[in-house]
């Protein structure tokens, strides 16, 4: 953290906000100046946190957090450099409420990132001495487009969920089946200053899309309760080998731990339904028989929460998951990535649907189809929304 108050060196210099004024004429009179604490609107208070990151005045930045939302703690990223802020523009958002919409850029390890955001402050009425603050506090608003220096495209949040498009081959939390990989989603939203945050569900490193965490054990227990009851419904794009039935539903029992040997484990009741979107013939030779390979587009339901279902239940079925390392074909795997240029899990979540955990509001919650599923040929018809999940014998 840095000190307190600043040189006279960092007094005079010119505000990071970019206003053109001198810091302790601009944002330093919120930051250390005689009105700390005391920014008088939600610009205000922008710029002054924009230039406290800069600063890397982690004091500021904690105190101007709104209570509900405010992380335990705030680290910054080592080498990390701001390059400038560009508000988009400004709007009151009801009684007490304003909103501003403004991207900051900065660089970091030659790699540029750009946070495009709509942040919502609120004033925070006095409830004794440490918190009788005139002035605005930043609110974490639902509309933010990215978390803060995490490179995770924020889906939805509130003061109790938060919901983030995974990328693929980016673990939600360190393993010790990986224990040499250093990035993941919990390690990014806290060095962000989103705080802490915990998973509501898995999702396998490999596998894209949707990925809803929580704020505490009581929002938890509510979304355990919604599964348990059969309100929280998920939606997943799969490519997979072969030609499978137009449409179907399995109900195969699949083993506790699919890292071992099925014999001797618990068998668990798992249900998946699918319906075919897509079938596509390749150029590829993955079968001395066969000059060219089969795959198919599918929309998958996953019925019940085993680890591994999805994946699992199309490998009973003779149709692994292409790109699939534990549960899929070695050859096939390595030829159809060395066609297509590519080399993944095909799995995606592509959408939630549940009631939320504290309000009861109805939440879909939507994930596009990442990059890699728009390549040449894989386009056209994959960009379609997934049809609903057919009922058990429909036609």
């Amino acid at each position: 953290m840095k000190p307190s108050h600043p040189t006279d060196a960092t007094h005079s210099m010119p505000c990071p906000c970019g206003s053109g004024t001198a810091l302790h004429e601009c944002c330093g009179r919120w930051i250390d100046g005689s009105d700390r604490l005391c920014a008088p609107d939600a610009l205000s208070l922008m710029r002054s946190r924009y230039t406290a990151y800069v600063l890397e005045r982690a004091d500021y930045l904690l105190d101007t957090w709104h209570p509900s939302t405010r992380p335990p703690r705030l680290g910054f990223e080592p080498g990390l450099r701001w390059l400038g802020l560009q508000v988009r523009g400004q709007r009151s958002t009801g009684p007490g409420t304003a909103e501003v919409e403004f991207v900051a850029r900065s660089k970091l390890g030659g790699r540029a990132h750009r946070l495009h955001e709509r942040s919502r402050s609120q004033p925070v009425p006095a409830r004794g001495w440490a918190l009788a603050l005139r002035g605005w506090r930043l609110r974490m608003s639902s509309a933010s487009n990215v978390a803060p220096a995490a490179d995770l495209r924020v889906l939805f949040a509130d003061d109790w969920i938060l919901a983030i498009d995974k990328p693929a081959r980016l673990l939600v939390h360190r393993s010790a089946l990986d224990a040499h990989e250093t990035d993941d989603v919990l390690g990014r939203l806290a060095r962000s200053g989103l705080g802490r945050w915990h998973p509501a569900h898995r999702l396998d490193k490999g596998t894209s899309g949707v990925l809803l965490l929580t704020r505490d054990s009581a929002t938890a227990a509510a979304l355990g309760q919604a599964w348990a009851a059969g309100t929280v419904h998920k939606t997943y794009r799969a490519l997979v080998r072969g030609w499978p039935t137009a449409q179907g539903q399995t109900d195969r029992p699949l083993a506790r731990d699919p890292e071992r040997p099925s014999t001797g484990q618990p068998m668990l009741p798992a249900c998946t339904r699918w319906r075919v979107l897509q079938e596509l013939t390749w150029p590829v030779r993955t079968h001395p028989e066969h000059a060219h390979t089969r795959v198919a587009v599918v929309a998958v339901w996953p019925l019940t929460g085993r680890r591994h279902q999805i994946r699992r239940h199309f490998k009973q079925l003779g149709h692994p998951l292409v790109g699939d390392a534990t549960h899929g074909k070695g050859p096939l795997n390595r030829a159809l990535a060395a066609w297509l240029g590519i080399e993944r899990l095909w799995l995606h979540a592509q959408r939630l649907e549940l009631p939320h955990p504290v309000t009861g509001q109805a939440l879909t919650i939507e994930s596009p189809l990442d990059g890699a599923w728009h390549a040449p040929a894989l386009g056209g018809p994959l960009t379609q929304t997934s049809a609903a999940c057919p009922e058990v014998g429909a036609p």
